[in-house]
């Protein structure tokens, strides 16, 4: 297979995920196959002391392997001008060699560091789409209590403090959670009212 082709089997397999792990290792399956070389890709998202470890590891790891020609590369994971990590792409190949690692772990850095970015936003835009339901739920729940403390004032002659300890008290009781307690008071005046609107049937003389 031409570098051509592997480039553009990369990108697809970036634009297409959604998992940064899973492309990695489907990048990784897929230069170790084509280019009959055995490469390993090691992502660093550490510190730079931790990354200079890592790396000499690889080293270690490439040693092993009883071929004339290896190589290592630490490319940069990039996206918005803005590195988010290390990829560090490394072969042993009889075949593989010359200028073409490089610009196959470069473009794979490049792919790789756009879909880091992209799973992050996802990630944050899910988190915060909870964070945002949760929000909606409390200010939901806070308009059901303090209509349902309102009625308790105005049919019972409550005051606030009091009609806020009695919902408590009420759910604490029962089980039930105070939004639950908020509704049967709402509901029971709703019902109150349509039995006071309701036609009262006419007596025959």
């Amino acid at each position: 297979m031409k570098e051509e082709q592997v480039l553009f089997q990369i990108s697809q397999i970036a634009g297409a995920a959604t998992d940064f792990d899973r492309a990695l290792e489907s990048i990784r399956v897929l230069l170790e196959r084509t280019f009959g070389a055995k490469a390993l890709t090691v992502d660093l998202r550490q510190t730079s002391r931790q990354a200079d470890l890592t790396t000499a590891h690889v080293e270690q790891v490439l040693e092993a392997f009883d071929l004339p020609y290896r190589s290592l590369y630490s490319v940069p994971l990039r996206a918005g001008g803005n590195e988010l990590g290390k990829l560090i792409v490394c072969y042993a190949s009889q075949e593989f060699h010359g200028t073409a690692p490089q610009r196959v772990s470069q473009y794979t850095g490049e792919q790789l560091g756009m879909l880091l970015e992209r799973t992050r936003l996802h990630d944050n835009r899910k988190r915060l789409g909870g964070a945002l339901v949760s929000l909606r739920e409390e200010l939901a729940t806070r308009k059901v209590l303090e209509r349902a403390q309102g009625i308790l004032t105005a049919r019972r002659g409550m005051a606030l403090p009091a009609a806020r300890l009695w919902i408590s008290q009420e759910a604490r009781r029962s089980g039930l959670p105070r939004r639950a307690i908020a509704d049967r008071i709402i509901q029971h005046q709703i019902d109150e009212r349509a039995a006071e609107l309701a036609p009262r049937p006419r007596r025959i003389a």
